[in-house]
């Protein structure tokens, strides 16, 4: 499959693109409004409550993702789903 940025630079109609030229950014600013430095994280994380309840969640997804039940198909909408369900509970009680 030919891609559009080897044709562009095949023809050379165009030269060099703009966004090659773009500094690459170690965070996404339509996903992040700054990039994290977690220092209230570890003040509020202090005893590692925060850390033991997060590895709940993982052993959690890890023990799923591995069950009989489980479908490949179903791994990425779950993932999507639990991320949503954690955030929203999180939104829910953090207040």
């Amino acid at each position: 499959m030919i891609k559009l940025k080897g044709i562009l630079k095949e023809n050379s109609v165009l030269g060099i693109l703009p966004s090659s030229k773009l500094m690459k950014m170690k965070w996404n600013p339509l996903t992040e409004a700054e990039p994290m430095n977690e220092e209230y994280v570890e003040t509020i994380d202090g005893d590692g409550d925060i850390d033991a309840g997060m590895s709940l969640v993982s052993d959690a997804w890890k023990r799923w993702k591995q069950g009989p039940m489980t479908e490949p198909q179903h791994v990425k909408p779950a993932k999507k789903e639990l991320i949503n369900y954690i955030v929203k509970w999180l939104n829910k009680e953090l207040k």
